[in-house]
This record gives C-alpha cells, sequence and structure tokens, in this order.
C-alpha cells in the first residue's frame, strides 16, 4: 500500500520536527548524540535526514556531512535552515538509492528503515557506499514491543532478531542495543527476568501501544504528550524489551 501523499509535502506529516512533540525530541536527538562519537572529523552520510536538526548537529564536529530525504519539503527546509561549509542536503529516494557513492565513513539511519520497503536494498547500498572500516549506525521502532501496524507510513516493520539477520548479511560485525529511559531500566530487566521470552508483553501490545494517530490527532499531540525522558541510554542487554532498536554494524 502506497504512503499517503502528504509524506512528501507536509513536513511534519511523516518525521520528527524539533519545534513538535516535546516527548519525542529527546528521543531523537539522543541518537545523533550516540552517533557523534564515530563522526569526529569523518565523512557522513545521513540517509533519511528530514527536517535537518540531525545533519547539522553532527555536522558541528564531522568532517562533511550529506543529508539526504525523499520529500522536496524536508529538503527544502533544511537547506533554508540549516547552513554550513561542510553540510549539503539533497534529494534521492532510499527505495531507489541512486548517487551518494562516497565512500563514507559514518552512515546514519534513524527512524528510516520501517518507511523503506526493500530492506535487503537498502542494506546493501549502504555496505557499498561504506569505506573499509565504516560504520552504519541506524535505528527502527521494536516490533516486539511496539504495535504500529495502523501507521499509514510504515511499510516494512521488523522485530530485533530479523533486523540482526538483515544487517548481519551484509556487515560482518552487528551489534544490538536499546534505546530506553534510564528510569525505566531497573523495571525491564526484571521484566526480562521474569518472562524471558517476552511472550506476556507481546501478548499485550495491542493495547498498551495503539497504533499511530491520525495527521490531525498528531497535530494535537505535543500538548498530550507524556513528560519527556531526562537520561536515554543504550543497552545491550536490553533489546528486545526497549521502544527502540538500535544497530551498529562495521564493515
Amino acid at each position: 500500500m502506497p504512503k499517503p501523499d502528504d509524506a512528501r509535502t507536509v513536513l511534519d506529516s511523516e518525521r520528527f520536527v524539533p519545534d513538535g512533540d516535546s516527548y519525542q525530541r529527546p528521543w531523537h536527538m539522543s541518537r545523533y548524540a550516540f552517533a557523534s562519537r564515530w563522526a569526529l572529523g569523518r565523512h557522513v552520510l545521513d540517509a533519511g535526514s528530514g527536517e535537518g536538526y540531525g545533519s547539522f548537529f553532527l555536522a558541528q564536529i564531522a568532517r562533511t556531512v550529506i543529508g539526504i530525504d525523499y520529500a522536496p519539503i524536508a529538503v527544502a527546509h533544511a537547506q533554508r535552515t540549516y547552513q554550513k561549509a561542510n553540510l549539503s542536503f539533497h534529494q534521492t529516494d532510499l527505495n531507489r538509492f541512486e548517487g551518494f557513492d562516497g565512500p563514507f565513513d559514518v552512515i546514519t539511519c534513524f527512524e528510516v528503515i520501517e518507511h523503506v520497503d526493500q530492506h535487503d536494498r537498502l542494506l546493501a547500498g549502504f555496505r557499498r557506499r561504506l569505506r573499509p572500516g565504516g560504520v552504519l549506525i541506524l535505528s527502527t521502532p521494536n516490533m516486539l514491543y511496539h504495535d504500529t501496524s495502523g501507521n499509514p507510513y510504515h511499510v516494512s516493520e521488523v522485530v530485533p532478531r530479523v533486523l540482526r539477520r538483515q544487517v548481519a548479511s551484509h556487515f560482518s560485525r552487528v551489534r544490538l542495543f536499546g534505546q530506553l529511559d534510564r528510569d525505566k531500566v531497573p523495571r525491564e530487566a526484571l521484566k526480562l527476568v521474569a518472562d524471558p521470552l517476552y511472550l506476556r508483553r507481546r501478548l499485550a501490545r495491542r493495547t498498551l501501544f495503539p497504533s499511530a494517530t491520525s495527521g490531525a490527532q498528531r497535530a494535537q499531540g505535543p500538548a498530550m504528550s507524556p513528560d519527556p525522558p531526562k537520561d536515554l541510554v543504550f543497552s545491550r542487554a536490553l533489546v528486545r524489551t526497549s521502544p527502540i532498536t538500535v544497530v551498529l554494524a562495521r564493515v
């Protein structure tokens, strides 16, 4: 099923905007902070750069950053809003992924792969564009934790085990992390001990995490969002019980 037309024409329809949901802001920004330790002085490709805030963040420390997105409105906004000598934004569709051959030292791809239907083709393209020793860092919602089956912008969602297998078919070294609120680490660790196969959460997730809302409802989201987390962490032990799966893969 094709994605809604507004994905290309409305800036905040499919992508996070920093001035929007205050709850989501630290989740998105902390992923770029996580990636920054590999980006220092490096050539970076930010695949699915959206509004441009993350590419601009990395450009403060990277040698060069290229942000790419398929939506004309997102690319135009980023070009106007985020200007730096070592930063550029371009339009391209990751479902085809042509050009921008690099080679790059780092490729980031945050909350994008679930919007792309051909994971294998995308990952092969990332691998081909990375120089030896290069790093891919990507993230996606953990489908053991969420039910986003009603999100019209998500076309191919995966659980951590499947994601690891997909990435490992192209990269020799793959590590998975769970991104979660530090305050919830003890609780999630206890849940994992009590239910190692995570069966109770799988059965309950449709009630706990209802499907994504419409654009009109999302516009009212910030006022109704829970308090944002104060400190987010990346845990290798709590991948299955974390809301977001983060992958670190090396060539």
